[in-house]
């Protein structure tokens, strides 16, 4: 790939095109110190990846990423020393389509700079991952029946999504009598800083999954760590390890694929319905809950991907369309109302 390093910081920029110029296949695009800078190069010779540190000197990277994914879009791996200082600018990046963060720590506070074997170590797995979008290849038990649960509405989404996921959220009312689980392609160490940015967006509780946590109705829950997150059989929350061909922690396909049993079949002419289950994939790169959601409709789910106007990445929902996993295509505005509508239905 032809990869970019924006950063304000001459020896931290220095260190990173080293590192990168390290791996095979990789080498690097061009360089800038400024988001200006970065958003004309970007214009001039579109590069397959960005290193784009998000607090610049002359713009937010929230700005950078916004008007590049806009004029000449390209996947973008957003680049922080401080976890604690960017967690709002982190998911308002993600929602205008950064793919992901990665946290890359100052190694003394007086010379700012950042240590050369942490960052090969970081940045290979990062690079690997993008690589690998196209390779998701899960296999997971398949769950067994269980007796009748709340409704549960699961979703998945990664570039784009927490702006997606705000939408949906705060259209759906405080008084919902169903369960939700967001699976969004984020590290652990912002799960719950993200928990905290969606919860300030909406009108439900919004907590992160735990191991043995059982799921309540009125409750929204988000993976938490880089395994991936299943519903069990006796309906707790657990946690598994990654497949290290997996290019993405949580995986929205392992935890769709563990909910197949789940809801009970609707008595009657449509056997094959699912009373209060409602699957949806949203914005995102790769194609991981394609497969997932196909299980999904297959077993009898309600299930919707993000539409390609109104998806800021149009990667997980195409693919889920280019395979009949949608019983919808919807754009984002319509899709609180079809959960709405497909957790409640009478007929």
């Amino acid at each position: 790939m032809r990869i970019a390093v924006v950063h304000d910081r001459d020896r931290v920029r220095k260190v990173i095109e080293r590192v990168v110029q390290d791996i095979p296949r990789h080498k690097i695009a061009w360089t800038a110190q400024n988001g200006t800078e970065a958003m004309n190069r970007a214009s001039m010779h579109p590069p397959d990846l960005i290193l784009m540190k998000l607090a610049l000197p002359d713009m937010t990277g929230v700005s950078v990423t916004r008007r590049i994914m806009e004029k000449s879009p390209c996947t973008i791996l957003l680049i922080i020393h401080q976890v604690e200082d960017h967690t709002s600018e982190i998911f308002d990046a993600m929602s205008h389509g950064a793919l992901d963060v990665i946290h890359l720590p100052y190694s003394t506070a007086t010379t700012e700079t950042i240590d050369p074997v942490q960052t090969r170590t970081l940045l290979h797995k990062k690079i690997q991952t993008v690589e690998k979008l196209k390779q998701n290849h899960i296999a997971v038990r398949v769950r067994k029946a269980v007796a009748p649960r709340p409704p549960l509405v699961v979703i998945g989404s990664s570039a784009g999504g927490p702006k997606a996921l705000a939408d949906i959220l705060s259209r759906l009312p405080e008084t919902l009598k169903a369960t939700l689980v967001i699976i969004q392609h984020v590290d652990k160490e912002f799960s719950a800083g993200f928990v905290d940015w969606l919860d300030a967006q909406c009108s439900l509780r919004v907590e992160l999954a735990v191991e043995g946590g059982r799921p309540a109705a009125g409750v929204v829950y988000v993976a938490g760590t880089d395994d991936h997150l299943i519903l069990t059989p006796d309906y707790t929350f657990s946690y598994i390890p990654g497949e290290s061909d997996s290019p993405y922690h949580p995986s929205v396909d392992v935890f769709f694929k563990s909910l197949v049993g789940y809801c009970p079949a609707r008595p009657g002419p449509t056997p094959y319905r699912r009373i209060g289950c409602v699957g949806v994939l949203l914005t995102g790169m790769g194609r991981d809950g394609a497969e997932g959601l196909l299980t999904l409709h297959r077993a009898g789910w309600h299930t919707i991907a993000q539409d390609e106007s109104t998806s800021v990445i149009y990667g997980m929902p195409r693919a889920a369309k280019e395979i009949g996993a949608a019983t919808e295509v919807l754009p984002i505005d319509n899709i609180a109302p079809a959960i709405l509508k497909a957790l409640f239905r009478t007929s």
